[in-house]
């Protein structure tokens, strides 16, 4: 007959040579699945290991602890040393070691009240609490974010109207950041590569613009959307050229028959919006932008006095995507 290592002697062995708690004599195990889960569960399960052990022998009737990691928290599985199952979802690390006392808790109530069932035999196996396979992993999908950070990438297209030159443009933006429970902080960048203007332009009009800088806002989930909003600041060059005729080409001076330039402004503006389905990774996101030039805001400014006056303030409906990278 070959001898036989059971798993739960090995991995004890293994814990005890690196140095993690040793276990009361294989009473209960702690084991994270996968095994490449986050440091914060695995620095967990050593706690809980310690919090079982330093529990009355009577109250440990615990054979091994399984926590399965999942995306949005994990699934607590406590197998007792003969048999029955409990069983609870879970959102951070921390709430690990309180979730075994209760399921500990619940099994001694239980073997209490099968003490006194003497035609049920001990041996039988039961199940305390489990919930539904269906209903944990939707439990787990459907409860908020835990609160720490994720960093998000994001990119979205739009359309800008600009006042008071009357100015309908394309919009490109991208932007990057890190989402820290309720709160928004990144960095964008944009560009808007063509404009049309409702003013009587001259022949060749060619407008473009672009700009980066920070934002930061809130995000308030409400279901299965969130709400999101708040401010960003940055800096922005804008282009205006066109074909030069008759005196404005002799007055600009220009051999090569155009008019115009570039300026570089500040930017300010405000945003807020929709994104859904708000506990996915990758998250559809809906804004409206108002956006304004504090050095032109009471003034009118030109590149050129042939060319359509800059605009001053903007507004920007925005449709996009993000994602958490990490």
């Amino acid at each position: 007959m070959r001898p036989r290592f059971p798993v739960q002697t090995v991995c004890a062995a293994w814990l005890a040579l690196v140095g993690w708690p040793s276990l009361a004599r294989g009473q209960c195990q702690v084991t994270v699945h996968p095994n490449r889960a986050a440091l914060p569960w695995r620095q967990a399960s050593v706690e809980a290991m310690q919090h079982i052990e330093s529990l009355p022998t009577e109250t440990r009737d615990c054979r091994d602890v399984s926590v399965e990691v999942r995306e949005h928290g994990a699934l607590v599985t406590m197998t007792t040393r003969d048999g029955r199952l409990a069983q609870r979802p879970i959102l951070r690390p921390e709430d690990l070691t309180p979730t075994l006392s209760a399921l500990m808790t619940t099994v001694a109530v239980s073997s209490g009240e099968a003490s006194h069932r003497e035609d049920r035999p001990l041996r039988a196996t039961a199940v305390v609490k489990v919930p539904p396979a269906g209903d944990a992993d939707q439990d787990a999908s459907n409860a908020p974010r835990p609160h720490g950070g994720h960093v998000v990438i994001a990119g979205a297209v739009g359309a800008r109207w600009g006042a008071p030159n009357q100015l309908l443009g394309s919009v490109v933006q991208v932007a990057a950041g890190v989402s820290l429970a309720h709160w928004e902080l990144g960095v964008f960048a944009e560009v808007e590569p063509v404009h049309s203007s409702s003013f009587n332009v001259p022949g060749g009009f060619k407008m473009w613009s672009a700009c980066a800088g920070i934002a930061a806002g809130v995000r308030l989930p409400t279901g299965p959307l969130a709400l999101a909003g708040g401010a960003r600041l940055g800096a922005g060059i804008v282009s205006e050229t066109a074909t030069s005729q008759g005196d404005a080409q002799d007055a600009a001076g220009d051999q090569n028959g155009s008019i115009g330039g570039a300026v570089a402004e500040p930017l300010a503006g405000l945003y807020g919006g929709v994104v859904w389905p708000s506990r996915n990774r990758l998250r559809a996101r809906s804004l409206l932008l108002l956006d304004a030039t504090p050095t032109r805001l009471g003034a009118t400014r030109t590149v050129d006095a042939a060319l359509p006056p800059l605009p001053a303030w903007s507004v920007t409906i925005q449709l996009g995507v993000e994602g958490d990278v990490l």
